[in-house]
């Protein structure tokens, strides 16, 4: 706020120098002497000196507005909003045209979250003044607050017809139309604030958080990184690039910049959630749970750390704690499916079975596809396995069965996918109730872009073995690449859920929404 409020130091200079000139209209010396002293002390920054300077000044004269603006400023400076407010009130009743006043006003009220107050204040100096920016920028960003997008984009829109070069407004206006998913208009303008201030750390963050919400990771993260390079304490810029390299699934590079966001905000409690998350990622969930504790210690209400934190004591098999935790989670949100979802595995996993598809119909009511099929699979029909229990296969036939199954994954690995094929379909033709030829034929489809045969094979795994979350998973991606991107995520659900932990990126990256 500081970069908005420098002209002011203009104003206080050009009074300073009018009282030399004139005497202040009468003024005693003392006025003079103690209005000067705690100019030059707000040029150095020493605030609190300032501040004293100007309450011996109104103790001898208490209707002098510039002297409470000032006052009013410094406080400002110091983040005592209410003062400040208090001050440059008093400065508008002594001196009613006071433009300056109502714009250190506004934004003192903005500061206090009374956004209304702030807008008649921006108001007022537009009125006074109709080619102010700097009003017309603010007033754009209480407006974004309250969510009034449109009335927002006009002023920021208004703020760069009169001040080109205005840097912070282009950034500020791009921000908005990130929010907006304005994709295009939002990389405009945060190119436009570069080309104005290629040393401005903002307008490269901004562009990392757009490729990020479009998925296009590497992008986001050259882009964040520069603003990491110009402004290293930018603490946003970390905990993306964290959230980045999970959803590449690199781990290690993720936890080194959740690390630095923990250790530059120790008490943000989405960074140790962020942090726990990648721990339960990479299996080490008794580390986990200590960033869950921390994040709920610091949040009580923070609904994602407990559903999390169940997560983790599930992994652990503790099933009374999971249960606990994402009860507690449906306490703070009754209609979050995922819990909804994951204490019905917690029944399950128990054998009690009545209770796991009470939970899971709950989910399907709140329009969860997840919770559909699970209720659709295990609650309202009996999946019936197509192999018999017993499989009388010689051992030739196994040995044979062997080999090509063999072949067909030496085929694969050279990509040589045809072959593989038909090998996997010897192996198959020789015991059609073999999951895993299934399996591995279909991944050879996969990789000859064949996505109807490979989803057909997957199905077949399936049926055969409806516990391997693999299975499902790869399943998932023969039907996002058909253009069905809800059945995929219900069957990366599953994948999840079955213990296959790379569903879970795909999960958090495409599904969100879902």
């Amino acid at each position: 706020m500081k970069c908005f409020i420098r002209p002011f130091f203009a104003i206080i200079l050009f009074v300073t120098l009018s009282c030399f000139l004139v005497a202040c209209g009468g003024e005693s010396r003392s006025v003079y002497v103690l209005f000067n002293a705690g100019h030059h002390k707000m040029e150095k920054g020493d605030y609190k000196g300032a501040i004293n300077e100007y309450d011996q000044l109104l103790e001898l004269k208490n209707d002098h507005a510039i002297a409470y603006f000032n006052r009013g400023f410094a406080h400002h400076n110091l983040n005592k909003f209410k003062e400040a407010v208090r001050d440059y009130s008093k400065a508008i009743r002594y001196r009613k045209k006071y433009p300056e006043a109502y714009y250190q006003r506004g934004l003192a009220y903005f500061s206090l979250n009374i956004p209304g107050k702030a807008i008649r204040d921006f108001d007022k100096v537009i009125h006074t003044n109709p080619k102010n920016a700097d009003a017309y920028f603010h007033r754009a960003r209480v407006k974004k607050k309250l969510l009034r997008f449109n009335d927002a984009f006009h002023d920021f829109d208004e703020t760069v017809r009169l001040k080109g070069n205005f840097k912070e407004a282009y950034y500020e206006r791009g921000a908005l139309h990130l929010q907006r998913k304005h994709y295009k208009k939002a990389l405009w303008d945060f190119n436009k604030a570069i080309e104005l201030d290629a040393r401005y750390a903002l307008p490269y963050a901004g562009k990392g958080k757009l490729y990020y919400a479009q998925q296009t990771f590497k992008k986001a993260i050259k882009a964040l990184e520069k603003a990491i390079e110009l402004d290293e304490k930018y603490l946003e810029a970390y905990y993306t690039l964290g959230q980045c390299y999970v959803l590449l699934d690199d781990y290690p590079n993720a936890l080194v910049y959740i690390n630095r966001a923990v250790n530059m905000a120790p008490n943000k409690a989405a960074s140790y959630n962020a942090r726990g998350f990648i721990k339960n990622q990479r299996e080490k969930y008794e580390a986990a749970l200590v960033d869950f504790d921390k994040a709920i210690a610091l949040s009580p209400q923070y609904l994602e750390a407990y559903f999390n934190r169940g997560m983790s004591q599930f992994s652990l098999g503790d099933f009374k704690k999971a249960l606990k935790d994402f009860e507690t989670t449906l306490e703070l949100d009754d209609r979050y499916t995922e819990a909804l979802i994951s204490k019905g595995m917690v029944h399950e996993v128990q054998g009690q079975m009545n209770d796991a598809c009470r939970e899971w119909r709950k989910a399907a009511f709140y329009g969860d596809t997840t919770g559909a099929f699970l209720a659709r699979e295990n609650c309202e029909s009996k999946v019936k396995y197509k192999a018999p229990k017993e499989i009388k296969i010689n051992a030739d036939v196994k040995q044979l069965i062997a080999t090509y199954i063999e072949r067909g994954t030496k085929n694969m690995d050279q990509q040589q996918y045809e072959q593989a094929v038909n090998n996997f379909s010897k192996a198959i033709g020789l015991n059609k109730y073999n999951p895993d030829a299934f399996f591995k034929r279909g991944s050879a489809y996969e990789g000859l872009k064949n996505y109807e045969n490979a989803l057909k094979d997957y199905e077949e795994a399936i049926q055969l073995n409806p516990r391997d979350g693999i299975y499902f998973y790869h399943r998932g991606l023969a039907k996002k690449n058909l253009d069905d991107l809800d059945a995929a995520c219900i069957d990366w659900r599953k994948a999840s859920y079955l213990g296959y932990k790379p569903a879970n990126i795909l999960i958090y990256n495409q599904c969100r929404k879902q």
